[in-house]
Order: C-alpha cells, then sequence, then structure tokens
C-alpha cells in the first residue's frame, strides 16, 4: 500500500513582458499542434509528404518549447510513499510494551 503527490514550487515570478512573450510562444504552440493533429491521429498510415511534414512540425515545437522553457514559473518534484504494516501473530517475539499508546 502507498500513495504518491507532487509538491510544486514556484521559482520565479514573470514581468508583464515576458507574460507576453509567454502568451505568444503558447499561440504559436497552439497552431502548430493544430496542424500536427490529423497527422497525429492519422488513420492510415502516412505518406511520405506527411512524414516529412509531421518531422518539420514536430521540429519547430521542440524549438518553442525548449524557448519556453525560461518561462517556467513552476518546479515540480513528485514523491512516492510505501506504507508496510506489520503483522503480529501468536508466535512472535512482540513486546506489547513498545506498542503506541491506544
Amino acid at each position: 500500500m502507498g500513495d504518491f503527490g507532487t509538491i510544486r514550487r514556484r521559482i520565479r515570478t514573470l514581468t508583464d513582458e515576458q507574460q507576453q512573450a509567454k502568451a505568444e510562444l503558447e499561440k504559436r504552440m497552439h497552431a502548430l499542434n493544430e496542424e500536427a493533429m490529423p497527422l497525429w491521429n492519422s488513420d492510415s498510415a502516412l505518406t511520405e509528404t506527411q512524414r516529412e511534414a509531421l518531422a518539420d512540425v514536430e521540429a519547430r515545437l521542440n524549438d518553442l518549447y525548449d524557448e519556453a522553457a525560461q518561462y517556467e514559473e513552476f518546479d515540480y518534484e513528485s514523491h512516492g510513499w510505501v506504507w508496510l504494516y506489520r503483522q503480529i501473530g501468536e508466535n512472535s517475539t512482540h513486546d506489547a510494551s513498545l506498542d503506541p499508546a491506544r
């Protein structure tokens, strides 16, 4: 048994100019995503021309994601915990005086 959590820490606060630049990048990324969507979700195998077009769009998207990294405001860190439950049987050498108060 266990659980999982993510911690989010603010690493910077963007200026108005940075927020505008980030918004412009996001618009450009959205437009490229729209362009790539039919190629990503094609019902049939892509032609050579389509594969080249997809590779071009993905390369431009990667460049935009790299550029957008400078505007990241938060850092995320994931943690997982595993809970172990000790079972005490009749034949154990368990010392009941060590149990937490109930």
